[in-house]
């Protein structure tokens, strides 16, 4: 944004320059008679002193707010999220990764899942709802460390988690994680993955695929 005031001011300030030349040099123009043409330029430039000081400070003004937010971008916590399976007790984690410079506070997760017959694909239309806030899971810590992880237990039906490992059902996880950044704006990560576990003799291991829909961030 501050890009374009720069380019603003400066245009303004050659049209007037340019007019300022064209009247003080014209018959009948700016100038009084018998009046010379430096001492006329020099006082209507006094006159537009405060008018291009005050452009100058706008400029600055806004080259120290694009500064500032672009080091508060460089800065700021990034969380990613990541699903891994607990298996004593049995139960869901929601893995925030934190790759940013800074901590993330008030990290919280929210999953939900959504069942196809197995083998199927979610709709192209499906739109990710949330199924209301019960799920919802704060960290035990509310400060993430920058380069730091933190699993969030999260609520599943069992269940069909052992239709999916017995390849009667397609489970569809995904959700989001919200946290404040050490500058107060809170951001939010959404993830989607597909439970796909593979089984080997009496092993089972549990594989969640990232969904080329629906992962992503602010």
């Amino acid at each position: 944004m501050s890009n374009y005031v720069g380019i603003f001011v400066a245009i303004l300030g050659a049209l007037l320059i340019i007019l300022g030349v064209y009247f003080i040099r014209a018959p009948g123009g700016l100038c009084a008679p018998n009046e010379s043409h430096i001492v006329c330029a020099r006082n209507w430039v006094a006159a537009f002193g405060p008018f291009f000081a005050a452009c100058a400070l706008i400029v600055a003004i806004a080259q120290f707010a694009l500064s500032r937010e672009s080091m508060n971008r460089q800065l700021r916590a990034y969380v990613g999220a990541s699903l891994a399976m607990k298996t004593d007790p049995v139960a869901v984690l929601v893995i925030a990764d934190n790759q940013g410079q800074t901590p993330a506070y008030n990290v919280r997760a929210h999953l939900n899942w959504q069942y196809m017959p197995f083998g199927s694909p979610l709709p192209l239309n499906f739109n990710f709802p949330d199924y209301g806030t019960e799920t919802d899971q704060n960290a035990s810590s509310t400060m993430l460390q920058s380069k730091g992880t933190f699993p969030i237990t999260m609520p599943m039906d069992l269940k069909q988690l052992e239709r999916a490992q017995k390849k009667e059902t397609s489970v569809f996880l995904y959700g989001w994680v919200k946290y404040e950044d050490t500058f107060g704006a809170t951001h939010s990560t959404t993830f989607a993955y597909e439970y796909r576990p593979e089984q080997k003799g009496e092993t089972i291991t549990h594989v969640f695929h990232v969904l080329p829909r629906y992962n992503g961030g602010n």
